[in-house]
C-alpha cells in the first residue's frame, strides 16, 4: 500500500470519524454504548452514500477512484476500527481490505468462527451468539461488527460447519465433523460456497419477511437480481405487485393526505405502507448488507447525503424496543450495481445497467495535486461541486408561480414551491392563500386558454389516467399527480387554474423562475404579496367568524 493512497484515505475517512466523534460527544454516556455497537452499519451508510445529491460521488467510489491512480488493486476498500476504549474514544480509525476471489476476508473470517466455537459453545436465545459472544468474536474479525459475528454464524450452520448438540436448558453447538474438509478447500471454493449459502439465506428471510410465496425472491430470483440489478423502488413494487398490490399509486402523497377521509381504506393503507418499511429494512439487512459490505459483490448507492449527526439523534429518540433496534441504520439503496468481484463471480460483462466505473470520477491529476490528502480540502471540494450543478439540475430547486384571479390583475401573490411537488400540492396551496373551500373539482390548463389536450383534472385518479379513452378522438385525461418538474415550463410559462363548484373561479399562473432551496425556509410559501392583495387579506383576518357573518369566500375575489 503506497505512503500517498494512505494519506488520501486518512483525509477521507477523517471527515467520517469527525462527523461522528461530534455527534457521539453530544449525547450521555450511556447512550454512547448503545451506539458504538452499530457503528458498522453507521459507517456502511456513510461509504455508500453520495457526498454530492444524485451522482455517483460516494467515499466507496472515491477509494475506488484515488485506488485506481495510486496502483492499488481492484476490490480495495476501506472500513471502520475501533482500537480505543469507549471511555476515551476520540476519533474512528480504520483499515485498508483487499476483496477478492481468491483472497477474501469472509473466508478467513468463516474460519476465525470455526475456531472460536471451538469444541462446541453455548449461545443465547433462539441459537444466537450473546451481545457478548458477539462483540468478543467481532474484535478477532476483519470487520469490527457485532452484526457480522451474528451473520457468519447463521452462514455456518448453514453451511453445516457447525451442528446443534442435544442439551438440557443451554442451546449448544458444536463444530460438525465435516468442518474440517470443507474449510480445506481452496479459498475460492470456499468462497463461493459462502455466496450461495447467503443467496440462500436472503431467499429464505425475505420469503419470512412476505404474508405470502413469491417467486421474485426465490434463490433463482434473488441470482438474477444479483446480477440483473435494479432500483429499490423497482424490487418493492414487483414484490407486492405479484401479491396485487400497486404500490406506486397507493403510495403518492396526495393518496396519503386523504387517508382520514376514508377510515378503513386508511388502515389498509397504514398497513401497507408499514409492510414496504418493513420489506425495505429486510432488503437492507438481507441483501445490501451482505451482497455489498460483507461479500462485495455489488456496490449499494444511496443518491442523497447521509446526515451523520441527524441519524443518530434520530436513532436515540426512536430506539426504545427491540423493533426499534433491528431497524436502526437500516434502509434499502436508492439503486446498486456489480463491483469487478461481482462481474467476475457471475462472469457476466460489464454493462451501463450492471456496473459504474468509479475510477472515473475524478480527474488524474487529483493525486498528485494532493487536494485531497485533507479533510477540509475535500469538504470545500463537495461543497463546491455542489454549488457548480446548474439550479435546473437541482432536484431540491424551488419554483416561483405569480398567481392572480383572472378578472383581477392587481390582486397577486407569488408562491415559491419545491419543484417536485406535485399540480394538486400547488392546487392545495393555491386554495388555501386565497381562502377557498369546498372546490374539489378542478383543473389545470398548462397554457392561458381551456385547451383540453393540455388539461390537468383533479378529479382523475393516476390509475384511471393510465388507460386509454375508447374514443381514441378524444384526449387522454392527464392527473394532478404529476410533479411540476414534469411540466415544460421554458416554452409554455403559463397555466390556468379553474375551481368548479357552485360557481366558477379562475386564477392565472406564471412561471417566473427557478432558484435554489433557502436551507432555514419551509416550503411551499409567499414571497411577495401586492398591495391589493395584502389588502384583502387583512380585511378577510379581521373577519372573526365567516360562517356567522353569512359571508360567502367567493365574494372576496
Amino acid at each position: 500500500m503506497t505512503d500517498i493512497f494512505t494519506k488520501h484515505m486518512q483525509a477521507l475517512h477523517s471527515i467520517f470519524s469527525q462527523d461522528f466523534i461530534n455527534a457521539y460527544q453530544d449525547v450521555s454516556p450511556r447512550m454512547r454504548k448503545r451506539i458504538l455497537p452499530c457503528l458498522q452499519s453507521v459507517y456502511r451508510r456513510w461509504y455508500y452514500s453520495t457526498l454530492i445529491d444524485n451522482i455517483h460521488f460516494s467515499p466507496a467510489n472515491i477509494v475506488s477512484c484515488i485506488g485506481h491512480y495510486c496502483g492499488m488493486t481492484t476490490g480495495t476498500h476501506i472500513v471502520a476500527d475501533i482500537t480505543q476504549p469507549a471511555s476515551k474514544l476520540c476519533e474512528i480509525d480504520f483499515k485498508v481490505l483487499n476483496y477478492s476471489m481468491d483472497d477474501h476476508p469472509i473466508v478467513q473470517d468463516l474460519r476465525c468462527l470455526i475456531e472460536y466455537c471451538m469444541p462446541h459453545i453455548d449461545l443465547g436465545d433462539h441459537w444466537c451468539f450473546t451481545d457478548a459472544q458477539a462483540v468478543k468474536l467481532a474484535k478477532k474479525l476483519t470487520l469490527n461488527d457485532p452484526s457480522y459475528s451474528t451473520f457468519l454464524l447463521e452462514v455456518a450452520y448453514k453451511m453445516e460447519l457447525l451442528e446443534r448438540m442435544p442439551s438440557l436448558y443451554v442451546q449448544k453447538m458444536q463444530v460438525s465433523e465435516n468442518a474440517n474438509s470443507i474449510l480445506a478447500l481452496s479459498n475460492a471454493e470456499l468462497f463461493r460456497k459462502i455466496v450461495d449459502t447467503v443467496i440462500e439465506l436472503t431467499a429464505i428471510g425475505l420469503q419470512n419477511a412476505l404474508p405470502a410465496s413469491v417467486a421474485f425472491f426465490s434463490e433463482e430470483g434473488i441470482r438474477n437480481l444479483l446480477f440483473n440489478p435494479i432500483s429499490s423502488d423497482q424490487i418493492l413494487e414487483q414484490a407486492f405487485g405479484v401479491m396485487g398490490y400497486d404500490l406506486e399509486n397507493l403510495l403518492v402523497p396526495e393518496a396519503l393526505d386523504m387517508m382520514g377521509e376514508f377510515p378503513e381504506e386508511a388502515e389498509a393503507t397504514a398497513e401497507m405502507m408499514s409492510g414496504v418499511f418493513i420489506l425495505g429494512v429486510m432488503l437492507d439487512r438481507l441483501f445490501f448488507t451482505p451482497f455489498g459490505y460483507f461479500l462485495r459483490l455489488i456496490l449499494p448507492i444511496y443518491s442523497l447525503p447521509f446526515d451523520i449527526k441527524h441519524e443518530i439523534n434520530q436513532y436515540f429518540n426512536l430506539a426504545c424496543d427491540e423493533d426499534d433496534e433491528f431497524a436502526a441504520f437500516f434502509a434499502p439503496s436508492t439503486t446498486y450495481t456489480l463491483t469487478e468481484l461481482g462481474l467476475e463471480f457471475f462472469d457476466v460483462n460489464p454493462t451501463e445497467q450492471n456496473y459504474f466505473d468509479g475510477r472515473t470520477i475524478l480527474p488524474p491529476g487529483i493525486v498528485e495535486s494532493m487536494s485531497f490528502t485533507l479533510s477540509d480540502s475535500i469538504r470545500i471540494f463537495v461543497q463546491a461541486a455542489r454549488d457548480a450543478i446548474p439550479i435546473s439540475e437541482r432536484p431540491d430547486s424551488i419554483y416561483t408561480f405569480r398567481v392572480q384571479p383572472k378578472e383581477e390583475p392587481n390582486v397577486w401573490v407569488h408562491i415559491q414551491i419545491p419543484k417536485m411537488a406535485s399540480l394538486h400540492h400547488l392546487y392545495d396551496e393555491i386554495a388555501d392563500v386565497f381562502f377557498i373551500y369546498d372546490y374539489e373539482n378542478y383543473s389545470f390548463f398548462h397554457g392561458e386558454t381551456e385547451n383540453l389536450f393540455a388539461e390537468y383534472s383533479g378529479n382523475i385518479e393516476p390509475e384511471n389516467a393510465k388507460k386509454s379513452s375508447i374514443n381514441k378522438s378524444k384526449p387522454k385525461k392527464k392527473h394532478t399527480h404529476v410533479p411540476l418538474s414534469m411540466l415544460d415550463f421554458d416554452h409554455t410559462r403559463h397555466m390556468l387554474l379553474i375551481f368548479n363548484n357552485k360557481s366558477v373561479q379562475k386564477f392565472t399562473l406564471e412561471w417566473v423562475s427557478e432558484t435554489a432551496r433557502e436551507p432555514k425556509e419551509y416550503y411551499p410559501r409567499l414571497s411577495e404579496i401586492s398591495e391589493a392583495a395584502q389588502k384583502i387579506f387583512d380585511e378577510y383576518e379581521d373577519l372573526a367568524d365567516l360562517e356567522l357573518l353569512n359571508i360567502d369566500d367567493s365574494d372576496l375575489f
